[in-house]
């Protein structure tokens, strides 16, 4: 093993909790045990090892994690572009990778949009910035959806959300 931390980790981690009340007695054994729905935890040696081998060593190894995360955000749905990740950072003897998701339109992004709107929305259609939402408002649902559908178009550098506050 070559992380003291994580053998560290693995001495103060209560396995005992982890298994059935039969088996506590045998919680620390070098040995897999047997725990709800047909499952085994494995053995301490082996969880060890894989939680060493999963430690982000190279800048490699992060952009690997970073694509594994982005695929599995596109999975749920989640937009690409809500998501803002830095460079791998140097962190001691490993490598860090600080992302954030993007929340609300800033003031450019929401006069762009409204300008959309004036100029390829239907007639009736109001849009108000209000904070870092918009607000678009229509007599006719129709009007509503055309709007999703022209912003939906749009090559927006943002992701857009639509809500229906009635």
């Amino acid at each position: 093993m070559a992380d003291q931390r994580v053998l560290d980790a693995m001495e103060e981690v209560p396995r005992h909790h982890f298994v059935p009340k039969r088996l506590r007695r045998r919680a620390y054994d070098d040995g897999p045990l047997p725990i709800a729905e047909g499952q085994t935890i494995s053995q301490p040696y082996v969880v060890a090892a894989m939680i060493d081998a999963a430690q982000v060593g190279s800048e490699d190894r992060v952009l690997a994690a970073k694509d594994v995360f982005i695929e599995k955000l596109v999975r749920r749905g989640l937009s690409m572009k809500a998501l803002e990740v830095g460079d791998p950072m140097p962190s001691g003897k490993s490598f860090r990778l600080v992302g954030s998701l993007k929340q609300g339109i800033d003031k450019d992004n929401a006069k762009k949009i409204t300008k959309i709107l004036r100029d390829e929305g239907p007639k009736g259609v109001k849009a108000q910035i209000q904070g870092d939402d918009i607000r678009v408002s229509s007599k006719k649902r129709d009007d509503l959806q055309e709007c999703m559908a022209i912003l939906k178009k749009a090559d927006l550098e943002i992701a857009l959300q639509f809500t229906n506050y009635r």
